[in-house]
């Protein structure tokens, strides 16, 4: 072996080590420094998560999806989903915390604009309040629980 090549593998083996301690000392001081001084904000415990992200949920639910719907001409809007195998969507209309094991359906019908759209949730899930619960869950053959037209189609009667 040269002594050329002992010698660079020395250097390289200090440059390492000197790195190595470079980096450390500045992750230690690093982590003694709060979160919204390092120019991001901390890590919302999971509930708070959850909160949040329930919050902006409802209000693209109430703001931004009726918009859409419109200028697409979009009327009725069924999103469907089986077994774990969710359409994209779907997640981005749930709360945080659903779990939905088993086959989901939400239907989206747009009234107009003085009536709005409703939401409905056709699954017996719970979905924290953004979509209406089209069952109301006591019994198999359950009684619809949306609008008074959605009842109205659901049993056959007139609205009222």
């Amino acid at each position: 072996m040269s002594v050329a090549y002992a010698w660079r593998a020395i250097m390289l083996k200090k440059t390492v080590v000197v790195t190595a301690v470079i980096l450390m000392s500045a992750l230690e001081a690093h982590g003694q420094t709060p979160a919204a001084e390092r120019g991001r904000p901390d890590i919302l415990p999971i509930r708070d998560r959850a909160a949040l992200v329930h919050e902006i949920t409802q209000k693209r639910l109430d703001t931004l999806l009726p918009r859409l719907m419109r200028e697409t001409g979009i009327d009725m809007w069924i999103i469907t989903g089986n077994e774990d195998n969710h359409d994209p969507i779907f997640w981005t209309m749930m709360p945080y915390k659903n779990w939905s094991p088993i086959t989901q359906i939400l239907v989206l019908y747009d009234r107009g604009p003085e009536l709005g759209v409703e939401r409905l949730n056709v699954s017996r899930t719970n979905t924290d309040g953004l979509f209406d619960n089209a069952w109301d869950g006591s019994s198999a053959n359950a009684i619809p629980n949306g609008s008074a037209s959605t009842r109205a189609r659901f049993s056959g009667s007139p609205a009222g």
